[in-house]
């Protein structure tokens, strides 16, 4: 029997970052902050970036990227990590080590990418305000369009990136009544090289899917000594081979354990969806599996697991309050994204329209392509 953990992984601590309890000062100075860091190279760091330029207020901008290229979670690499704490719910796991192959120019710090993902929305609701997907890519666009996608956006940023560096330290400080944060940060390829510098302010933008998620479930820890090859978590999932011919639990149905369990389902001998909270009629059929109810205890003599039943065996809204925030401040800069009745249209779509492009074959390029229209004033 083989399982994977598709929880996603709980929000991490910036590999990073070591902020104090809450500062205060009887005084303060106007707001001023004119030096600026930002933590991490993914979406939110170049979006951040591309903003705090255009909004013209900041006189330095410098951006700390560990990797050696852009992206964040997006920026794939085969390596999946080699392995993850049974079991694991502290959200300040970390940092976790790096893997450096023989030959390669530097460290790898895998991400949960894994070969065969698409998106779960359409293109046309990740994509950033001012740069569009371009025309011809999937519906639900393939991990290296996005990737892509990420590279071309921040083609005028390049510049403000510090490749191969992880920050290791952010101290608050404050001296007549001015905040300022320092910060420090080392080359993953030359530990004789150390950053130490002051900012004003640090934007952290380093994701929220570093650390992984696993329950303690009873007798969870005594089963993976007695069978360490057969847990493992769906950061470490690359492609189903490794699940060939097997049973396989998967445990967990978000988009995630959803995509993993379709995936699996293709090549291992028997595959069950363990879950909490029920799984469509039409997902599931789509997906091909059995689904089950949740894992009470492991059974480390019988390389087994005893299930809770007794056997063997509208998320657009931030964005308009942004938006709204935004303008109030009525400064000159970039205008976020404002969703439409079409924008929440698609997004209430999603999951059956993903679930019909692959079923489909992955060709579709619109969501007309799969026979849905639009229509003004019936978003319901």
């Amino acid at each position: 029997m083989g399982g994977i953990w598709s929880s996603p992984a709980v929000g991490t601590a910036a590999s990073s970052s070591a902020v104090p309890a809450k500062h205060q000062q009887q005084q303060r100075q106007p707001f001023h902050v004119k030096k600026v860091a930002i933590i991490g190279a993914g979406p939110a760091g170049l979006a951040a970036a591309r903003y705090l330029t255009a909004q013209g207020a900041v006189d330095s901008i410098t951006i700390f990227e560990q990797q050696d290229e852009v992206g964040g979670v997006w920026h794939y690499s085969g390596l999946a990590p080699k392995e993850v704490p049974v079991p694991q719910q502290d959200p300040f796991w970390g940092p976790e080590p790096s893997i450096w192959p023989e030959g390669a120019p530097a460290p790898i710090f895998p991400s949960p990418m894994y070969e065969r993902l698409h998106a779960n929305i359409p293109g046309s609701l990740m994509q950033f305000h001012d740069t569009a997907f371009p025309a011809d890519e999937w519906l639900f666009p393939k991990r290296e369009a996005i990737q892509a996608y990420l590279v071309r956006y921040a083609e005028d940023l390049r510049h403000l990136i510090k490749f191969r560096h992880q920050v290791t330290q952010v101290n608050l400080e404050s001296q007549d009544g001015r905040d300022q944060w320092h910060l420090e940060a080392s080359s993953t390829v030359n530990d004789d090289q150390v950053i130490r510098e002051t900012y004003d302010a640090v934007v952290v933008a380093n994701g929220h899917y570093s650390v992984p998620f696993i329950p303690s479930i009873k007798n969870l820890q005594e089963f993976n000594k007695a069978h360490p090859s057969i847990i493992s978590h769906s950061k470490q999932y690359r492609k189903n081979e490794h699940f060939r011919g097997k049973k396989v639990v998967v445990v967990g149905n978000g988009p995630s354990g959803l995509d993993l369990a379709l995936q699996i389902n293709e090549v291992a001998d028997r595959t069950l969806m363990s879950v909490r909270h029920p799984t469509s009629p039409d997902k599931i059929s789509h997906i091909g599996c059995e689904e089950v109810p949740e894992i009470v205890e492991f059974l480390p003599d019988q390389r087994g697991v005893l299930f809770k039943d007794g056997k063997l065996g509208d998320d657009g809204k931030h964005i308009n309050e942004f938006y709204d925030w935004v303008n109030k401040a009525k400064h000159v800069g970039k205008q976020p994204p404002h969703w439409e009745g079409e924008q929440f249209w698609q997004r209430k779509l999603a999951p059956q329209a993903k679930t019909k492009f692959e079923e489909d074959g992955c060709r579709a390029k619109t969501l007309a392509d799969l026979g849905y229209q639009y229509e003004p004033g019936k978003e319901q």
